[in-house]
């Protein structure tokens, strides 16, 4: 039902804008100087519940584009590989001076756990309800 709907709703062609916009998000906020202003939230690691739902966003980003666009085969895993690769570019890019950031192993342990969330996610949808096939 929901690959009708993106078929007729023309939705399919937002997938390679929206993973560029996601992908782009994702290089901004990691390699900018760090302004020192923080959130006033009591929440210790805030930060990494945010790299888990935008690698979650961007893995499932890349998996409609790889689904969608002639990769018929093993889109979900193609995806999980091209977005980890970008969170272990990204991580290692702040090792650079000029970035003024450090690298941070909890990072990529929170960027792997949205990509995990996000395969998880695809399989229970394509098990159980076949809308994602």
């Amino acid at each position: 039902m929901l690959k009708l709907m993106l078929h007729l709703s023309g939705l399919k062609m937002l997938t390679i804008p929206l993973g560029i916009l996601i992908t782009l998000a994702a290089v901004y906020f990691s390699l900018k100087l760090p302004s020192g202003e923080t959130f006033e939230l009591d929440f210790e690691h805030l930060d990494k519940i945010l790299h888990v739902f935008g690698y979650f966003f961007m893995t499932l980003t890349y998996f409609l584009n790889l689904r969608n666009f002639s990769h018929r085969y093993y889109p979900e895993v193609k995806a999980a590989i091209f977005a980890f690769t970008v969170s272990l570019t990204l991580e290692f890019l702040q090792m650079i001076p000029k970035f003024g950031r450090s690298f941070d192993f909890f990072d990529i342990l929170a960027n792997g756990l949205g990509i995990t969330f996000a395969i998880t996610f695809i399989y229970y949808f394509r098990r159980v309800n076949k809308f994602i096939v």
